[in-house]
């Protein structure tokens, strides 16, 4: 999945392609008492998905807690991962040369329907810039050789998005089995 990120509504890559979900890593809140465990990557992922799939408000540190076994959609992200129905997949750590700013490449893999059940409400347009998929914004993005090949090489990608993208194709045959 891809966002087109909205020049006037993020503060980096704006203009550019990037993958989804793409955030910075911080607590859902930092109101007491405070969460160590809100610190971790798939809860941070799933704020992400809130936030860019669903066009939940920005869960940045400053509102209240979230009940992940309880609050949707985190208790369908959790189980549908217990389950093997989402599998995720820790890429690596770029760093963007421009402006120092460290990226957590993450990939989820979905069983079809899983995703279908969990993003039926999708949003084209949430605060970033709006939602590049088959049938709403006329771009469709299929994950294979000559769509990666064509974003790298001829369209505004984010540097992350970029590195994803690549390190995805690189290690296909793991996250794909």
């Amino acid at each position: 999945m891809l966002l087109r990120r909205g020049a006037d509504k993020v503060a980096i890559a704006g203009g550019m392609l990037s993958v989804m979900p793409t955030g910075v890593f911080q607590p859902a809140s930092i109101m007491p008492p405070h969460d160590d465990a809100d610190f971790d990557m798939w809860r941070n992922m799933m704020r992400e998905y809130s936030e860019e799939f669903l066009g939940n408000p920005e869960h940045d540190g400053n509102g209240n807690h979230i009940d992940y076994e309880n609050q949707e959609p985190f208790r369908s992200l959790n189980a549908a991962r217990r389950e093997g129905k989402v599998k995720i997949y820790y890429l690596g750590t770029g760093v963007d040369a421009l402006n120092f700013v460290g990226d957590g490449l993450t990939v989820a893999v979905y069983d079809a329907d899983t995703f279908d059940d969990i993003f039926r409400d999708m949003v084209e347009i949430n605060e970033e810039g709006s939602v590049a998929r088959d049938g709403k914004t006329l771009e469709n993005f299929v994950f294979n050789d000559a769509t990666i090949e064509q974003l790298l090489t001829a369209e505004a990608i984010a540097p992350s998005g970029a590195a994803c993208l690549a390190l995805a194709r690189q290690h296909r045959d793991v996250l794909f089995v």
